[in-house]
């Protein structure tokens, strides 16, 4: 099954906020050209799965075939704070 990284959390009281992610340290030593990432996709501050951010500029970023276990979500307008292979990811822009 292809890893979603943005699925459907829809609920009957409201939107969640946000997605539980992974600590960004678990990325340390994964070479950017082994990430993936893939824009939230969503509108009005929601991604495409229904979860609330407050702003469209979410970025899901998890390592080729292992979505299911590592997986976070970062700010590309954050860029510089993020570690140096997701932003390289981020600025190549490799989508799954």
């Amino acid at each position: 099954m292809k890893f979603d990284p943005f699925d459907d959390v829809t609920m009957p009281h409201g939107a969640p906020m946000g997605r539980v992610g992974v600590d960004l340290r678990r990325f340390v030593g994964i070479p950017a050209e082994r990430l993936c990432v893939r824009h939230c996709g969503g509108a009005e501050g929601y991604d495409r799965g229904g979860a609330y951010w407050g702003h469209s500029d979410v970025w899901a970023v998890w390592p080729r075939g292992r979505g299911h276990e590592i997986c976070a979500y970062v700010e590309r307008r954050r860029i510089d704070r993020l570690p140096q292979n997701i932003a390289a990811a981020l600025r190549r822009g490799v989508r799954t």
